[in-house]
């Protein structure tokens, strides 16, 4: 077991070039609680003491506020140390992390995964969280700032754009194949159509619309309708109840749909079908955002 001054070592030693935190007792006290604290919640994980104070010296850092007491208090641990020793490769980290977060993390996965592909894309998902393909597993970009499960959501359905990106582009050859359009659009005629000739119109009505908005209201869409925080876990980063996220929610989309909605008029003029064009818009509204926001990386 470490020493109390080895621990603060440790922990001060993640600042790298920054300046140190001076060791104070409420301090030192509070890194000792989070290791208990870890500890105990996972009493059968042997994690080194130093690459965990090293995991809390780093939230620490993220803070803009640099409170290392307040910081300290309020740190998930019991989560970091979950996630810190599965980013070590131990494997009985890994098989609490399926025990723990497997099941919810494979059923959104599932919604949002063809059913032929669901069990190569959980696959892909588990490499790059757990094990890491070329890099650093994501895990280990966990800091324990909020507790895991809303962060891994929010990891997954980032994957999860970059494993749909790659799919779209390596059918793209297919997909300018009507029959294939056809297919994939319920073989509706019209809304082939639509979409065939107005994608671009679509596109350029989101993009604006999306730049107009307000960058909380941006990020909050995201949240919603990328990563598919529920309005209870959107709130409780915002430290408001959910029926205002949902009052913000509501007043985004109103405006967003308002900005699409004259730009396509402005784009397609007196043309007869802006009315089909908008409404094909407004159906697709959360497509379209997933689309946009997934080029963009961020909000």
């Amino acid at each position: 077991m470490a020493t109390p001054a080895t621990r603060w070592a440790a922990f001060a030693g993640a600042w790298a070039t920054e300046p140190t935190p001076e060791r104070d007792q409420q301090s030192a006290s509070a890194l000792d609680r989070c290791i208990d604290k870890a500890r105990t919640a996972w009493p059968d994980l042997d994690v080194p003491e130093e690459a965990f104070c090293a995991a809390l010296g780093r939230a620490v850092r993220r803070e803009p506020a640099r409170d290392v007491f307040a910081t300290l208090e309020r740190v998930a641990a019991a989560d970091l140390y979950l996630a810190t020793a599965c980013a070590l490769g131990s494997h009985d980290a890994i098989a609490a992390f399926e025990s723990s977060y497997g099941a919810a993390l494979d059923r959104r996965i599932g919604r949002r995964t063809p059913a032929g592909l669901a069990a190569e894309v959980r696959q892909h998902i588990r490499v790059q969280l757990l094990v890491g393909d070329g890099r650093p597993p994501r895990i280990a970009e966990y800091h324990g700032l909020g507790e895991l499960q809303p962060w891994l959501f929010v990891v997954v359905a980032r994957l999860l754009i970059d494993a749909q990106r790659v799919r779209a582009e390596s059918a793209h050859a297919s997909a300018a194949d009507p029959s294939a359009q056809l297919l994939a659009n319920g073989s509706d005629p019209e809304l082939w159509y639509l979409q065939a000739h107005y994608a671009d119109v679509m596109r350029a009505a989101f993009a604006d619309a999306v730049a107009a908005l307000a960058p909380k209201e941006r990020l909050v869409l995201r949240y919603r309708v990328v990563d598919g925080l529920s309005t209870e876990q959107i709130g409780a980063m915002y430290h408001v109840h959910p029926a205002t996220v949902r009052r913000w929610l509501a007043a985004a989309r109103e405006r967003l749909l308002a900005r699409v909605h004259d730009s396509i008029a402005r784009q397609l003029g007196t043309t007869s079908e802006v009315s089909s064009v908008v409404r094909l818009a407004k159906d697709q509204l959360d497509i379209s955002l997933r689309q946009l926001f997934g080029t963009q990386g961020v909000a």
